[in-house]
């Protein structure tokens, strides 16, 4: 198998063409077609899904336009950069045939730099699992759980040996409950730190660890704590300057429970971590690249808002008679699309009207946004004030936030539809409207987001670490 292996990685990097790309796919059993500067790829001879389409690319964009172009039996796309080094297979996240402008293309980047520079990698692991008339093990190279696993198998590790470097608290499973307290704390600060939201800097909490290393200092009592207490926690204008000088003068204010103590933290008031334990941390944390898009591009060693809830599934759901089930993305993201669209189109009882056979069979989104594009000033206005602008998306038992995160897009593209209607028609009452409610000019996206967290989106769980890890997910999918 190793062998086996071997020559897997050999022969994926001596692809250097299409002609090499048609050799490597059809020693494995693969039917393959050179055709007009493109390989079509069999994979399958049975069902609507049967082949891949590969092409060279110049520019990165023309990816997800070639899934948009397609149609028919096309399963995915194989999009690779004109080096040969990268190779990207691409689809429609539902897996639904027809072209749509809000559906999200599905990414899977494999690199030969990776490849060559280390010893494990999924991909490899995944092409090798490729196979004639087996669909499922093509899904696969969509399935962020591997990904997940590999991610968590390490996050446990460093757990266990963060626990072990907590001093002030006895009990081992409270050091073990805090080792989680700090880590969520500091995975979601490496979401911010990627959007340069924690004083401008990528890398704010290594360089700060850095100094209190150099100096023989206390880093988690010097400078986490205030960190934690007495600025994220505290709004902008109430911390004193001695705190600005220490954690910098442009941090944001997050207003949620993430960065006030807990009651473990008041219990013990002498805790202390060795700053070894944060240096391991953070070495693993950044042989990751962090993406704040619950969307990414599917690479081996990303890490997306996603592994938040896949964490919270390894963490709190091991014991399955707690209820904690992690939804796959893929099915939350078509389940919250079909019940918003279809929700809209009875409350404008667009599924009753009358029509030819064609518009009778439009699928919900089409049938919205047709509407959409065609009502007029008073219609829309009505829409936004009556309709979307109050809608209540609830999820009773919401877990990681996984169905309340697609539901921040879903109605994030809906807003952004009514925004540019109203800009380029000049629509003045929707305009009007839309402005009491946020700002439709520069990043509207953020001001729209805001919105929908604040006024839309309710979530309910019995699990406190549940509902923590979903405002989380959502403060993320807000400066996405």
């Amino acid at each position: 198998m190793a062998q086996k292996k071997q020559n897997l990685r050999d022969e994926f990097l001596d692809i250097k063409s299409l002609d090499d790309l048609h050799n490597f796919f059809a020693a494995r059993g693969f039917n393959c077609h050179l055709n007009d500067g493109e390989l079509d790829i069999d994979i399958s001879d049975e069902g609507g899904q049967e082949f891949i389409k590969a092409f060279v690319f110049e520019k990165a964009s023309e990816i997800s336009s070639r899934v948009r172009s397609y149609v028919g039996g096309l399963y995915c796309t194989l999009g690779i950069s004109s080096d040969f080094e990268n190779f990207y297979f691409a689809r429609y996240g539902f897996g639904l045939g027809g072209a749509s402008s809000n559906l999200r293309v599905l990414k899977y980047r494999i690199s030969k730099e990776k490849i060559r520079t280390e010893d494990k990698h999924i991909s490899l692991q995944r092409l090798q699992g490729l196979k004639f008339n087996h669909l499922k093990s093509w899904d696969e190279l969509f399935d962020r759980k591997d990904i997940s696993k590999k991610f968590y198998s390490e996050y446990k590790n460093k757990k266990i040996q963060l626990a072990k470097r907590i001093v002030g608290i006895a009990d081992n499973e409270e050091r073990s409950f805090y080792a989680s307290v700090l880590l969520n704390r500091i995975i979601f600060l490496y979401f911010l730190q990627k959007k340069k939201i924690l004083n401008g800097h990528e890398r704010y909490l290594t360089t700060h660890l850095i100094k209190y290393k150099q100096d023989k200092q206390s880093y988690y009592n010097g400078f986490l704590c205030p960190l934690f207490f007495e600025t994220l926690c505290i709004k902008q204008q109430d911390r004193s300057p001695e705190l600005n000088a220490l954690t910098g003068e442009n941090m944001p204010y997050l207003n949620g429970g993430l960065f006030l103590k807990r009651e473990i933290e008041e219990k013990y008031p002498a805790i202390d971590v060795d700053n070894k334990a944060f240096e391991e941390i953070f070495q693993f944390f950044e042989s990751w690249f962090w993406h704040t898009s619950e969307r990414d591009e599917g690479e081996e060693d990303a890490v997306s808002p996603y592994i938040l809830g896949y964490i919270f599934e390894q963490s709190l759901g091991e014991n399955k008679s707690q209820g904690v089930y992690y939804t796959p993305p893929f099915l939350s993201e078509f389940l919250t699309h079909e019940t918003i669209y279809n929700h809209f189109i009875t409350r404008l009882a667009l599924n009753n009207k009358d029509g030819n056979k064609e518009e009778k069979e439009d699928t919900p989104e089409d049938a919205l946004i047709n509407w959409l594009n065609k009502a007029n000033d008073d219609e829309l206005t009505s829409f936004f004030e009556k309709e979307l602008r109050d809608i209540t998306v609830c999820d009773p038992a919401c877990g990681s936030g996984q169905f309340l995160v697609e539901a921040l897009h879903e109605l994030s593209a809906l807003h952004k539809i009514l925004v540019e209607i109203a800009k380029s028609k000049n629509y003045a009452k929707l305009q009007k409207a839309i402005q009491a409610s946020y700002e439709m000019d520069g990043d509207f996206i953020y001001a729209i987001r805001r919105h929908i967290v604040t006024h839309n989106i309710y979530g309910v769980d019995l699990l406190n670490e549940a509902t923590e890890i979903s405002r989380l997910r959502l403060f993320i999918g807000m400066i996405e």
